[in-house]
């Protein structure tokens, strides 16, 4: 779902939307602000005030967006019409490349989350060959992020599409390797 005109005023967005690549899809960035779906209102809005906390206190190697509140004050804009969107402050900087060597692969690989939502190769698998039931921590991985996505996006008939979408491959792969055993 795209960010209608009435969630741009709320958060004083400078621009129109554009779609983000990446991540689950529903990133949307208007000038130097991202948008997105607020899911459950008492969640998005703990997350909007530990971000600002941690915005407030930085350190060196750690950068987190800082929360934008609407025109009302709150950190959530919108309703069941147009949908319930937060922003953040855009973060300059550039996605992470799946194509080369990273030191996150093993930390990413273990939510499952770089080949599910970062569209890695299965290659960077390999960077983990040594470690005990890596198969079967994957597939508890996988289980659990498709299990938190399913119930997060109950009502959300194209998130849930985004999850199925997303996760098709990513257990195909995971069932073909714990058949090799």
């Amino acid at each position: 779902m795209r960010p209608g005109p009435e969630v741009l005023a709320a958060f004083g967005a400078s621009a129109g939307p554009v779609r983000l690549p990446g991540g689950q899809g529903s990133a949307w960035q208007a000038g130097q602000i991202v948008l997105k779906p607020a899911g459950p209102p008492p969640v998005a809005r703990w997350t909007a005030d530990l971000y600002r906390d941690l915005a407030d206190h930085p350190r060196p190697g750690f950068r987190v967006p800082r929360p934008v509140c609407s025109a009302t004050g709150d950190w959530i804009a919108g309703n069941s019409a147009v949908g319930t969107w937060v922003a953040w402050q855009l973060v300059p900087g550039e996605p992470a490349d799946w194509a080369g060597v990273s030191p996150c692969w093993p930390r990413l690989i273990a939510a499952v989350d770089a080949l599910m939502w970062g569209g890695a190769d299965p290659v960077i698998l390999d960077e983990l060959a040594g470690q005990p039931e890596l198969d079967q921590l994957l597939a508890r991985a996988l289980v659990y992020r498709i299990i938190t996505e399913l119930i997060f996006r109950r009502d959300d008939g194209a998130g849930l599409e985004a999850v199925a979408r997303a996760s098709q491959p990513v257990t195909d792969l995971v069932l073909a390797r714990l058949a090799l055993g």
